[in-house]
């Protein structure tokens, strides 16, 4: 009888070490697939930053008090990175024309 409840004990602990084998490989696998899906988001950010987009103009408005010349240091900078290649200048008079 002692002998009976002995092996039933036996079995179910083998049960339970296949189980937790299977879980803890589960585990890493998921630990592994998390980390690869992290480290190539950053890079796919990367990719579209870099296209230049240029279907589109920019047009930026300098605010109250500035001037055509408080801009020409982001115009300069945007030129030597090849993201600006033409400058337009409008002066509106307080009219609108």
């Amino acid at each position: 009888m002692i002998r009976q409840g002995y092996t039933k004990y036996i079995k179910r602990v083998i049960v339970m070490k296949k189980w937790g084998f299977l879980l803890s490989g589960g585990f890493l696998v998921a630990i592994i697939v998390g980390i690869l899906l992290i480290n190539q988001r950053p890079n796919q950010a990367r990719q579209q930053a870099n296209r230049v987009h240029d279907s589109a103009p920019t047009f930026y408005l300098h605010g109250y008090g500035g001037s055509g010349r408080s801009s020409d240091s982001m115009i300069a900078a945007a030129e030597e990175r090849g993201r600006a290649t033409k400058v337009l200048t409008a002066i509106v008079s307080r009219t609108g024309q």
